[in-house]
């Protein structure tokens, strides 16, 4: 009958302490991220932006952009950010 009581006892502290850790860590990481949210929007150009104009030398020296490099199907360009979100 003993164990009992203190099976209870434990259930209770534990129910408590996991309370308290949810409640902490729903405060704390949302304050955490809010100074994020300015560096992301100023990084770099926004969704749907006109691409910059592009010009670089290719393996032959001769300059490149993106005119000359458009064919009869269009252009494709991938901007990749870098994997460190």
């Amino acid at each position: 009958m003993y164990w009992i009581s203190q099976s209870k006892r434990w259930l209770l502290w534990a129910t408590a302490a996991a309370t308290l850790l949810v409640t902490v860590l729903s405060t704390a990481v949302p304050l955490a991220q809010g100074g994020q949210d300015d560096y992301a929007v100023a990084w770099g150009p926004s969704l749907n932006a006109p691409i910059p104009l592009l010009a670089a030398s290719d393996q032959n020296g001769e300059l490149q952009d993106l005119a000359s490099l458009t064919g009869e199907n269009g252009l494709l360009v991938l901007f990749n950010r870098s994997a460190v979100w």
